[in-house]
């Protein structure tokens, strides 16, 4: 019994830190833009977001195609995504410096995380890189009867 509750406060303890469980800063507006495979939830402007979510799509189809993976079953939840505009933003608010991005499992499903603004240096990751990066991850081992060992996803 004692090992069930740690692992509850565990997840609870988790599920706090999970992005998008708290309410975005008081004076931001955040905006939703939603297409069948993803949600995007941004302080950016709204061209941004659109058009990141239309690339999105395409990549998905692409890799599909590429791959040879049907990924048209949409049956499982969304790709929920938070975009900060600024990139101290996201750093301090993901409590994660020197990184662009991430992508992450959830019990309610993938979420992913990144900043739109890029880093000053040249060698600075690109949220965007990031997000492709790990959805690809994402499409192979979701959409492929194949499994991919690690050294294989990430060599």
């Amino acid at each position: 019994m004692r090992t069930i509750s740690i692992l509850l406060w565990t997840l609870v303890g988790l599920w706090a830190g999970i992005p998008g469980s708290a309410p975005a800063a008081e004076g931001e507006d955040w905006i939703e833009v939603r297409s069948d495979h993803f949600l995007l939830r941004t302080n950016a402007d709204k061209e941004k977001a659109v058009a990141l979510v239309r690339d999105l799509e395409r990549f998905r189809a692409v890799v599909g195609l590429v791959a040879g993976l049907d990924v048209s079953n949409s049956e499982g939840k969304p790709l929920t995504i938070f975009a900060y505009s600024k990139r101290i933003d996201y750093e301090r608010r993901m409590k994660m410096q020197g990184t662009a991005g991430f992508y992450s499992v959830q019990a309610n499903g993938p979420v992913a995380v990144l900043s739109f603004e890029d880093g000053d240096k040249p060698w600075d990751l690109k949220g965007r890189e990031v997000l492709f990066h790990e959805y690809t991850h994402h499409l192979l081992h979701h959409y492929s009867p194949y499994y991919y060992p690690t050294w294989y996803d990430e060599g």
